[in-house]
């Protein structure tokens, strides 16, 4: 795990590059509020997953599965216990049925958690959702920030103003970093900060965008 650092600008024509914002996250997610980026909102078609099956070997497995730390109950809407043959395959279509989820979208993964494998799917309910969804990328930087970075970036995910890129570029490099990696290094991040965040900051398109 550790620091990626973007500077993404906001777009209104469709690209490859499609890191969805919530509208209904953004106070959380950034630091400007969303009517500054009002043109850039849009509506897409997208996935609500909120229901979830498992299946599971055995009932010691489920025991234990049902025991762990990181499983809740609650999050299933069912656990199948026995082999996924084609037994299963008839309680599960029943289910399908039932819940009347025939035409989700379908998520099948195999999984293992404290030694005991099994799978999951994981139904998509197609939904109408808001939020900014097109970007290009202009800048980008691989951890490299001093100390005082992390106490005024950890609230928030996203950062739009002007002040917010040069109090980022003001922590690029330190001692730690000139030690270990060379001045010629830190230089070089110092110069690919400058050029690709600061100077081509845009109040209302840029975002600077963090990854822990």
């Amino acid at each position: 795990m550790g620091l990626d650092i973007s500077h993404i600008k906001l777009t209104k024509t469709p690209n490859k590059h499609n890191d969805f914002f919530y509208i209904d996250e953004w106070d959380t997610d950034c630091n400007v509020p969303i009517e500054v980026y009002e043109q850039y909102v849009t509506i897409i078609d997208d996935l609500k997953f909120d229901k979830i099956v498992a299946f599971v070997k055995t009932k010691e497995d489920y025991e234990k599965f049902r025991h762990a730390d990181s499983f809740k109950l609650d999050d299933y809407s069912k656990v199948f216990i026995g082999d996924f043959d084609e037994t299963m395959e008839k309680k599960l279509s029943q289910f399908v049925e039932n819940q009347k989820i025939d035409n989700y979208e379908r998520l099948h993964l195999n999984c293992e958690h404290n030694n005991v494998k099994y799978q999951i799917i994981a139904f998509g309910e197609p939904v109408k959702v808001q939020g900014v969804y097109y970007s290009d990328d202009v800048g980008y930087q691989r951890k490299g920030m001093d100390e005082n970075f992390y106490p005024k970036f950890k609230k928030h995910m996203l950062w739009g103003k002007k002040e917010d890129f040069d109090f980022a570029y003001s922590c690029v490099g330190d001692d730690w970093y000139v030690e270990h990696f060379g001045q010629e290094d830190v230089d070089r991040m110092k110069k690919n900060f400058k050029e690709n965040f600061v100077d081509k900051f845009e109040f209302g398109k840029s975002l600077l965008c963090l990854s822990w």
